[in-house]
């Protein structure tokens, strides 16, 4: 039971900062769509950290996908891929942190 409330726990803790950070990284991109400057360094680092969140499942997906992904993935089913990705980050976590504390205990 432990396992699976903590698994549900990092899923959905890293679900919304995934997507917060992606739809900052969004507003700062949109922010200068009509502009000529360049990206600053804090709006850099923000869409470094996304990309790597939204990573091994949702990235990939959206950038490569093309038309499919989209027509797939409407609405809130684009919910879906980052649940999942989501839910494969929490469980790396769960065994690093399972880990961690069988060492520490030894």
């Amino acid at each position: 039971m432990k396992r699976i409330t903590v698994t549900t726990s990092l899923t959905l803790i890293h679900a919304i900062i995934s997507w917060l950070l992606f739809l900052k990284s969004l507003s700062y991109g949109m922010h200068r769509f009509d502009t000529s400057e360049l990206p600053s360094l804090g709006e850099k680092i923000i869409n470094v950290i996304s990309a790597v969140l939204l990573w091994p499942i949702f990235y990939p997906l959206a950038r490569w996908g093309g038309r499919a992904f989209h027509n797939i993935f409407q609405g809130l089913l684009g919910y879906i891929p980052l649940i999942i990705n989501s839910f494969i980050w929490a469980l790396a976590i769960y065994w690093v942190l399972e880990r961690i504390m069988i060492k520490k205990n030894t």
